[in-house]
C-alpha cells in the first residue's frame, strides 16, 4: 500500500508487487545508466567493435568514479575536495595527455632579434607553485631526512614559521629548531625545550672547574601531557672539563687533530632520561583518532597508534580474506610467508587462523601500531598476488608473493643516500 493525496487527505492505494520490487532495486542499473548518459564518450562508427570499445571506456570511467567517491568517504575527505564526475573524467584525460609527451625541440644557435623582442614584451611570469607530494609518499616513513636550504619557506605543520629546513624527499618545509620541532612529532606543539645556564656566585673556577663562574649548560626536553608538563630528558654539556684533570701525556691521546687548526680536547655531553616518562610521551604522541564514515553515514573515531616501524610491537601482520573459498590452502601459504619474514629479521603477527572480517583485522592492527597488513586471498593461489595495506594511508597495493619479502624489507630498512 502507498499513500496518495486525494480530496484534501491521504488515502491508501494498493501498489503492485512489480512496482515495489522495482523501487527497491532501481539504485543499480538505472543509476548507472543515468551516470553513463551524462558525459558520453562514444562516437558514430560503422564498426560495431568500436562502439563496444567506446561503451566499455565510458563504463570504466563511471565505475572508477564510484569507487573514488567510496574511497573518499572511507577516508573522511571533505565534500568540497571530492571531484564530481565531469572533473574526474577531465583529470583522467589530462593525465593521459601528458603521458609520453615529447619535450619541445631545442633551437640551435643564437635567438633572433625578433624572438628576443617578443620575449621582452611578454607579461612577467607568475611565481611557480610547487605541488604537494602524494599522501602515500609523505606517510611512508622511508627516507625522510631534514636538510638545510638556501631559500626560505613556510612550515607546513604550524603554518606560522618561516624556516630553511625541509624534507630531503618531499621538499616540504618543517620546523626543526631548539624552540619548535614539527619534523619528528605528530603533535609538535606539545614538545618544549628550555635551557639552563645559571651563573655561580664564585669568580674564576667554581667547584666543578668551569671558568668564568658559569655552570655547565643544561637543556631540558619537556612534553605537555594531558595531566601537565614533565621533563623527558636532560642534556648536560660539560665541555672538556673531564679531561682537564688528566696529565698532559694522557690528554694528547684524546686530542683531535684538524688540518690547519690547533689540536683540542673533545667536549662531553651527558644525557639523563627517564625511561617511563619517555615511553609515556612516545605513546601519547603516537595516539591519533581517525574519522571514519560507517555504512549508515555516521562518523565515528577510529583509534590509530602511529608508531615507527622499528619500535612497533610487530612490523607486519598477515590476514586471510574472509571471502576466501580455500582457507586451508591459504593458511599454509601464511605459514610459509611467516618463516620467510622471520628468516629476514622482520617481526610478524600471524592472524590467519582468526576468523574475522578484514575491517576488524585492520582496526586491531591500527591500534597495535602495525605498519603493514598483508592480505592473502584466492588470487594468491591462482595468480600469486597478495595485497599490502599501509597503516597511515589505508591504501592497498598488489605485489607478487615471490618479491613481497624483499619489498617489505626494503621499505622498512631503506636509507636514503645523501649526495653532496
Amino acid at each position: 500500500m502507498v499513500e496518495r493525496w486525494d480530496n484534501k487527505k491521504h488515502v491508501e492505494v494498493p501498489c503492485p508487487a512489480a512496482v515495489t520490487e522495482y523501487n527497491a532495486n532501481m539504485g543499480g542499473v538505472d543509476l548507472f545508466d543515468m551516470l553513463a548518459g551524462l558525459y558520453r564518450v562514444d562516437h558514430k562508427s560503422r564498426k560495431w567493435y568500436r562502439r563496444i570499445f567506446y561503451w566499455a571506456l565510458n563504463v570504466a570511467c563511471v565505475n572508477s568514479w564510484i569507487l573514488y567517491r567510496r574511497h573518499c568517504s572511507q577516508l573522511s575527505v571533505p565534500n568540497k575536495d571530492v571531484l564530481d564526475l565531469l572533473g574526474f573524467v577531465t583529470r583522467i584525460s589530462q593525465c593521459l595527455i601528458v603521458i609520453n609527451k615529447p619535450a619541445p625541440p631545442l633551437q640551435r644557435g643564437r635567438p633572433s632579434i625578433k624572438a628576443t623582442d617578443d620575449k621582452e614584451e611578454q607579461a612577467p611570469q607568475q611565481k611557480r607553485t610547487v605541488n604537494s607530494p602524494l599522501t602515500e609518499i609523505q606517510l611512508d616513513n622511508v627516507g625522510h631526512l631534514p636538510e638545510h636550504k638556501s631559500v626560505k619557506g613556510r612550515c607546513r605543520q604550524c603554518k606560522t614559521s618561516i624556516i630553511r629546513t625541509s624534507c630531503i624527499k618531499c621538499g616540504v618545509f618543517l620546523c626543526l629548531t631548539t624552540d619548535k620541532n614539527c619534523y619528528f612529532s605528530n603533535k609538535p606543539a606539545d614538545f618544549h625545550v628550555s635551557s639552563e645556564n645559571s651563573k655561580s656566585s664564585q669568580t674564576g673556577s667554581n667547584e666543578n672547574g668551569t671558568e668564568n663562574g658559569m655552570s655547565p649548560k643544561c637543556i631540558n626536553i619537556v612534553y605537555h601531557f594531558p595531566w601537565g608538563m614533565e621533563t623527558i630528558e636532560k642534556v648536560h654539556s660539560l665541555g672538556d672539563q673531564p679531561f682537564q684533570d688528566l696529565s698532559n701525556v694522557e690528554q694528547e691521546k684524546y686530542k683531535g687533530l684538524v688540518t690547519g687548526k690547533e689540536a683540542s680536547l673533545p667536549h662531553c655531553i651527558v644525557c639523563d632520561t627517564s625511561l617511563e616518562t619517555a615511553t609515556a610521551a612516545l605513546l601519547v604522541d603516537s595516539y591519533y583518532e581517525r574519522r571514519m564514515t560507517s555504512t549508515d553515514s555516521t562518523t565515528r573515531p577510529s583509534m590509530v597508534l602511529k608508531l615507527h616501524s622499528q619500535i612497533s610491537p610487530f612490523q607486519i601482520a598477515i590476514a586471510v580474506s574472509n571471502t576466501s573459498t580455500r582457507p586451508s590452502e591459504l593458511r599454509h601459504v601464511c605459514h610459509h610467508l611467516e618463516k620467510d619474514f622471520k628468516r629476514n629479521g622482520v617481526s610478524l603477527f600471524n592472524i590467519s587462523e582468526q576468523g574475522s572480517t578484514l575491517e576488524a583485522h585492520f582496526k586491531r592492527n591500527d591500534q597495535l601500531g602495525i605498519h603493514y597488513t598483508i592480505i592473502v586471498s584466492d588470487s594468491t593461489i591462482s595468480e600469486g598476488l597478495i595485497s599490502i595495506r599501509h597503516r597511515d594511508t589505508q591504501i592497498q597495493k598488489s605485489s607478487h608473493i615471490g618479491t613481497v619479502v624483499e619489498d617489505i624489507k626494503r621499505n622498512l630498512s631503506a636509507r636514503l643516500e645523501h649526495h653532496s
